[in-house]
């Protein structure tokens, strides 16, 4: 389950409401905030309508962010689809991963593979090692960006603002 998975690490104070819950009635919904260093954050819903801006035409109108990892991909819910889809933000692309977000929380974010794969432990585990803990929606980005020819060495990578980067990575993409 994910509360035994990941571990509120910078909560945000306030009475912020997870964008999780307001696509679907959870029991456990995940507070707002960076979970295990800012290996993921969970989005709150005021900024999950608009932290894909840049990125509809690839991720459409209906996209809401739902969680962010800590190398600036996103997990987000399609309304019109009822499902959630991963962005894969330095390569432009997205992948369906199911229709149960339970299922999503619960079993897939949990995985060992995906933790590794996805989320790239090994190297935010370095990342953090080098640089520091991320803070709630920040992320770690790759200078230049993979998209412009980076090499990901860990000394490449500076922290910044989640949405910033998204943004500015999503207008790169569409031009």
């Amino acid at each position: 389950m994910f509360k035994d998975q990941f571990t509120l690490t910078d909560p945000v104070s306030g009475s912020s409401v997870p964008a999780l819950g307001t696509v679907a009635s959870l029991p456990d919904i995940p507070e707002v905030g960076t979970y295990n260093y800012g290996l993921v954050a969970v989005v709150d819903a005021d900024a999950s309508t608009t932290l894909l801006d840049s990125w509809k035409s690839l991720v459409g109108d209906s996209a809401i962010a739902l969680i962010t990892s800590g190398l600036g991909d996103v997990f987000f819910w399609k309304k019109d689809e009822s499902a959630v889809y991963f962005l894969n933000v330095q390569r432009g692309t997205t992948e369906l991963i199911d229709h149960d977000l339970h299922w999503f929380l619960n079993e897939f974010l949990t995985k060992e593979g995906v933790i590794e794969e996805v989320l790239r432990k090994t190297l935010f585990d370095s990342l953090v090692k080098h640089h520091r803990a991320l803070r709630f929606h920040e992320t770690f980005i790759l200078e230049p960006w993979q998209m412009l020819g980076g090499e990901e060495k860990v000394e490449n990578f500076t922290i910044g603002e989640c949405s910033v980067y998204l943004d500015l990575v999503g207008q790169s993409h569409q031009s």
